[in-house]
């Protein structure tokens, strides 16, 4: 266990069952559920919901704690993105929508100064730009952005066109890089008043860039991509060479996730990556092959233990969610003590206890329609 390992659920280490922690839990069932768990009582509960479209299947909390941002990926014609205030019981209310700038929005990033809104359109391939005042609430008037992509990649079932699927921040503020699982690329962009393109990366073809976090180390500012074609995590170390070349990549180690001795490796997929607060471990999300479906039911949390210097080691363990259709994931709590999964095609909510590398189910809930991604309130 890291030195940020967890009991088992001491007394003092506990929260007051007045204090249970909000989720937020989106998907294509088009509601958006505000879910309570009581880390004391270690209990996950539905509080209330809405209804958000066709398929709001990403949400982002605003940083002031009072809006939350949902995509529908499934609305006609262009995506819809929309705000919800956030009631002090976890409720949400409606306030205003905006369209997303293409088909499919899928993910969405702020700016460093939180006036801009930024979306990955999927099926659009494109990038919007979406103006947002400084209580996180849309302009009367539209202000947006729109960058539209050309291109495929050699898997022509995935990558007959460009498919953003991510868009993140740098660890600087000053860029913002796009995820192309269809082309293989990272697309940079400045992310200052306005964004304007600046280079693309290639990756490794037909690897399917997905989505990527950022670490710093003593050594390194290293940038972790999840790969969804090749179900790999490639780490590179990132630097910023001249202004004319902003940033640059040097891959350092590619390692698969892919469950080990699991039948047709290939239909397996990896969604989501996170890197817990220590730094001393790294989760995946993995979904299970449809057909033919695992005898046990269940897509797994991948877990890797990472080393000072940020690389993964050793053999990961596979954590057995007892769900499918395993997608977004999210830490919350002190140290990120708890890891909350949804699982879209059982129809489930699952929040795991976090003891340095080890994961330990503590709580379910059914009865949220198809969920993908979960935000700790």
């Amino acid at each position: 266990l890291d030195p940020h390992s967890f009991p088992t659920r001491r007394s003092s280490d506990l929260i007051s069952a007045a204090s249970m922690y909000t989720l937020f839990v989106g998907g294509y069932g088009g509601t958006v559920y505000t879910l309570y768990f009581d880390p004391t009582a270690l209990t996950l509960t539905h509080a209330s919901s809405i209804s958000a479209g066709t398929a709001p299947t990403w949400l982002l909390l605003h940083p002031n704690g009072k809006l939350l941002y949902s995509c529908d990926e499934f609305a006609k014609d262009e995506g819809v993105i929309s705000a919800f205030l956030i009631a002090e019981d976890g409720k949400l209310e409606l306030l205003e929508t905006t369209r997303s700038g293409g088909g499919g929005p899928v993910h969405l990033a702020l700016s460093a100064d939180a006036g801009r809104l930024c979306v990955a359109n999927y099926a659009g391939a494109s990038l919007g730009g979406i103006v947002i005042k400084e209580d996180g609430r849309f302009p009367v008037s539209k202000q947006s952005q729109v960058f539209s992509f050309t291109g495929q990649g050699p898997q022509q079932d995935r990558q007959e066109a460009p498919h953003p699927h991510g868009v993140f921040l740098e660890p600087t503020g000053t860029l913002l890089l796009l995820a192309d699982l269809g082309t293989d690329t990272l697309r940079i962009f400045t992310s200052s008043s306005s964004l304007s393109p600046l280079l693309d990366l290639p990756m490794t073809p037909g690897s399917g860039p997905r989505h990527l976090l950022f670490s710093t180390t003593p050594t390194h500012t290293l940038l972790y991509l999840l790969t969804e074609l090749h179900n790999t995590i490639e780490t590179y170390s990132l630097s910023y060479p001249t202004s004319s070349s902003p940033l640059s990549l040097t891959l350092l180690q590619s390692t698969s996730f892919l469950p080990i001795n699991q039948p047709t490796l290939g239909a397996w997929t990896g969604a989501e990556l996170a890197l817990t607060p220590s730094k001393s471990h790294l989760i995946v999300s993995n979904r299970a092959p449809d057909d033919p479906a695992p005898k046990d039911g269940t897509d797994v949390l991948t877990v890797f233990a990472v080393d000072a210097e940020g690389m993964l080691r050793g053999v990961p363990t596979f954590e057995a969610v007892g769900g499918l259709g395993l997608r977004h994931f999210a830490l919350g709590g002190e140290e990120g003590r708890w890891v909350a999964v949804g699982c879209q095609k059982t129809d489930e909510v699952v929040v795991f206890e976090r003891r340095g590398g080890e994961l330990e189910e503590v709580a379910r809930v059914g009865g949220a329609k198809q969920p993908t991604v979960v935000v700790w309130g």
